[in-house]
């Protein structure tokens, strides 16, 4: 939970932007829902603490710790070992809520910028969501892309198989922008 929560954060952040993004393009303003869902997000994000897991283990146990095998898993059955495992499915909700809203978030913001990009064709936007214009790579979703065109200038795009898919060599992406490459 905590790696996914750590990647959550910025892919809200990259949420954000695409949906303030879309407010300046001005092709949809966002909506009481929107903020509330990112404001859920972040906060369950804050409330994940990645060092406090849960309630206090001494605080809340004092002695009663059992980490031999056989203690173990007799105890886990009293009420103690069951408020505290209790409080850890409530952190593990918090990661997996904000999580789940996030993914929603940018997939949505995403389809709404990708469909409104005039181009003929099939082709894949890549927005850049930070302040850099650095060359990058990028993970495709889709296994079935033979070739990639930069809209640009019309040159050919790197592309490498690897294990988790396509990645393709983004050159010099504006900051805080998009591109379309050709499919």
């Amino acid at each position: 939970e905590v790696s996914l929560l750590r990647n959550n954060r910025l892919q809200l952040l990259e949420a954000e932007k695409l949906i303030t993004l879309e407010e300046i393009l001005g092709l949809k303003m966002i909506s009481d829902t929107q903020k509330e869902d990112i404001d859920c997000t972040f906060g369950n994000s804050l409330l994940f603490g990645e060092h406090t897991w849960g309630l206090d283990v001494e605080a809340h146990m004092g002695t009663y710790r059992h980490y031999d095998k056989k203690g173990f898993v007799a105890a886990k059955s009293s009420e103690i070992y069951k408020k505290m495992e209790c409080s850890w499915d409530e952190q593990r909700s918090r990661a997996l809520t904000a999580h789940e809203k996030t993914i929603k978030m940018l997939n949505e913001a995403a389809c709404l910028l990708s469909d409104n990009i005039n181009t003929d064709g099939k082709h894949i936007v890549f927005f850049n969501h930070t302040g850099f214009t650095d060359d990058i790579w990028v993970t495709i979703k889709e296994d079935n892309i033979s070739g990639l065109i930069d809209t640009r200038d019309d040159s050919q795009v790197i592309i490498k198989k690897a294990y988790d898919g396509l990645h393709a060599l983004v050159k010099k992406p504006p900051a805080f922008g998009y591109i379309t490459m050709k499919v």
